[in-house]
């Protein structure tokens, strides 16, 4: 699997074709990702994650692993993004460089156009433009395999509502309120039902 912070813990795993997915466990908290590479801990990363409570919206990111030392930033900067040979779209990034690496976040009004497009084709292509004052005066260039990407899709996006539903089960057993019974709903009884007092032979 690709590298994650030190800190992380990585469960679940299962690999689907160029693509694995699996789920992270981080400061008390949990998510789903599915991610793909290049060139392991000297190349880059694209991953995809869906956090509890909004599993619907993923969060797509591109870490480059080898950064010289004392390289630290946050900019934004423009770009564009395709896969095979379908439309090209304009996109805005943000980078964020720091000592794990550069995550590089795309965002645009035509990302769900732009998903809809992994989860058809074979080829990914992304264009970062320079960050002159960032010491990154070169356009970055990165290619990534969709071999897998629906799998990987669907099984992160299952994994997420799991967790959701195991988060929402633990707040509601954490909940002071959760036995009170002035919390519980009133049910008014139906007198055309028999109870033990009314029927002798109720548990018989």
């Amino acid at each position: 699997f690709f590298p994650v912070r030190a800190e992380s813990e990585v469960i679940a795993g299962q690999q689907h074709g160029d693509w694995d997915s699996y789920t992270i466990l981080l400061d008390k908290t949990a998510f789903a990702r599915m991610a793909t590479g290049t060139g392991g801990r000297a190349g880059s990363m694209l991953a995809i994650d869906r956090y509890p409570g909004d599993c619907e919206n993923p969060l797509i990111q591109i870490v480059i692993f080898d950064v010289p030392k004392g390289q630290e930033y946050r900019e934004t900067t423009t770009g564009s993004v395709r896969v095979d040979k379908r439309s090209v779209f304009d996109v805005e990034y943000f980078v964020m460089a720091e000592e794990a690496g550069i995550f590089i976040y795309p965002a645009s009004q035509s990302m769900p156009t732009i998903f809809k497009d992994l989860m058809a084709g074979a080829v990914v292509r992304f264009k970062i433009n320079p960050i002159p004052d960032a010491k990154a005066p070169e356009p970055v260039y990165k290619r990534y395999s969709l071999s897998g990407f629906t799998a990987a899709d669907q099984r992160t996006l299952k994994m997420c509502q799991e967790i959701q539903e195991i988060q929402a089960d633990v707040q509601q057993k954490n909940n002071p309120d959760f036995f009170n019974e002035n919390s519980m709903p009133r049910i008014t009884p139906d007198p055309d039902i028999k109870t033990k007092e009314s029927d002798p032979d109720y548990f018989i």
